[in-house]
């Protein structure tokens, strides 16, 4: 019976780059490469307010899902401003920094986040983010494939939010689209499993 476990890693040295990149689906920026440059050079680091929390899925001491996870201390570099999030935490006596965010540091291109050979192995690696975003306020997966927005069920839309205490992910509204600034405004809602709603924000993508 195959051995399988989750552990999470703040630099990719240790980390097999054939196994890494087998996975990465020729993607560039989500390489061991690009990633270990942006981690070894402090770009993204808990200094610069971006701390790795690299989730590693393995079986059999093989490297079968990988999920670039960070801390952030704030919201530059994502190319998603949530600022209206962030004030509607102030606003109800919560915080919102630090949260989780699934992206590539500073790349607001599309990609594959959840990194993995079978749909099984990546609902594990989002379960295993969602677990850990019980100690922070969100979790946020900026800029996922397209298959991957809909394993999350948010098809077709970017972000995808999900928040701790909250019954998956939010609901995305487009509240409006300027398509030839490229900018989309969405309206985003958190809904209680009951059915109420109490926090309300908004966000503008940049595309």
């Amino acid at each position: 019976m195959a051995q399988e476990r989750l552990r999470v890693v703040e630099s990719l040295a240790g980390v097999s780059a054939a196994e890494w990149n087998g996975l990465a689906q020729g993607d560039p920026f989500v390489s061991h490469e690009f990633l270990s440059a942006l981690i070894d050079t402090g770009c993204a680091s808990a200094r610069s307010g971006w701390q790795p929390q690299i989730v590693l899925l393995e079986k059999d001491q093989q490297l079968t899902g990988a999920m670039p996870l960070f801390i952030k201390s704030h919201s530059y570099g994502e190319y998603v401003f949530d600022w209206a999030w962030a004030d509607a935490y102030q606003r109800h006596g919560l915080e919102y920094y630090p949260k989780l965010l699934c992206a590539v540091p500073f790349t607001p291109v599309t990609g594959p986040r959840l990194l993995a050979a079978s749909d099984a192995d990546r609902g594990k690696l989002a379960a295993a983010a969602l677990a850990m975003a019980k100690e922070v306020s969100s979790l946020h997966v900026l800029f996922p494939s397209a298959d991957e927005a809909g394993l999350l069920g948010a098809a077709h839309l970017l972000p995808a939010w999900m928040l701790k205490g909250y019954d998956g992910i939010l609901a995305v509204d487009v509240g409006g689209s300027n398509i030839r600034a490229g900018i989309v405004e969405l309206k985003l809602t958190a809904t209680k499993p009951d059915g109420t709603v109490t926090l309300e924000g908004s966000a503008t993508v940049r595309r």
